[in-house]
């Protein structure tokens, strides 16, 4: 396949109409997916609501977590002054113990709602997102597409722009509801997919590092991505 123009640099580059612009995007993208979804089911059965797969994911993962998993990682990690696990590591670590059992109530008190569901690209952050100057001109890996609530896409994307910016986060779910408008529950789900990320991703990368020592082809890269976990989580308290 050929690779779609632009550089996905928002990270280098961030400005507020590149925010906008990848917003307005991920809308129109979940407009499609929608109408799409409609138009496969018969006229008698509305839309397709079922639980949330991503959600149901994260509980049973909060759970996990916080019934050993936990426990699994500390004592993988290595003992003495490594900088990394001082200052990312540990990090990640102490946050999820003082905020993980709020957020297995958070994630309970949604995970079985019935919601509208449809094409969803799940893995959607600001290294997939492709610019030309201001403009989105590709949106590349779609390997993990799957059918769930659109909040998804939504949370995962606007946490990767904003990098723990309050301000920036307000601003892009601002230009998505603009977009597409949404109700108070989605609000709110994007909420608790935005804090289960948060708390939960930075120890799914140790765990693949330190308890399953899984083989990088980039250990760097690797490294960095658990790096920009702990800074996010830090940011977040």
């Amino acid at each position: 396949s050929p690779w779609m123009a632009g550089t996905a640099d928002f990270e280098v580059h961030p400005s507020s109409t590149r925010l906008r612009a990848a917003m307005e995007w991920l809308a129109r993208f979940h407009q499609v997916a929608e109408e799409l979804a409609i138009r496969s089911l018969p006229s008698s059965c509305g839309s397709q609501s079922a639980a949330s797969p991503g959600l149901i994911a994260r509980w049973k993962r909060c759970q996990d977590l916080l019934e050993g998993g936990i426990d699994r990682i500390r004592v993988c990690l290595p003992v003495g002054d490594d900088p990394f696990v001082q200052e990312v590591a540990w990090p990640i670590l102490r946050a999820f113990e003082q905020r993980g059992r709020a957020l297995l109530l958070r994630l309970a008190s949604v995970a079985e709602h019935l919601l509208p569901q449809h094409v969803c690209l799940r893995d959607i952050w600001h290294d997939h997102v492709l610019f030309t100057g201001d403009e989105v001109t590709g949106v590349v890996d779609y390997d993990g597409m799957r059918i769930d609530t659109p909040m998804l896409d939504v949370a995962r994307l606007l946490g990767s722009l904003a990098a723990g910016n309050r301000h920036t986060w307000e601003e892009g779910w601002a230009c998505y509801q603009n977009a597409r408008g949404s109700s108070s529950e989605e609000r709110h789900l994007v909420d608790v997919f935005d804090e289960a990320n948060t708390l939960m991703s930075g120890l799914q990368w140790l765990e693949w590092i330190y308890v399953e020592g899984r083989d990088f082809s980039d250990v760097a890269a690797a490294r960095r991505r658990a790096r920009l976990w702990a800074e996010l989580v830090q940011s977040s308290v």
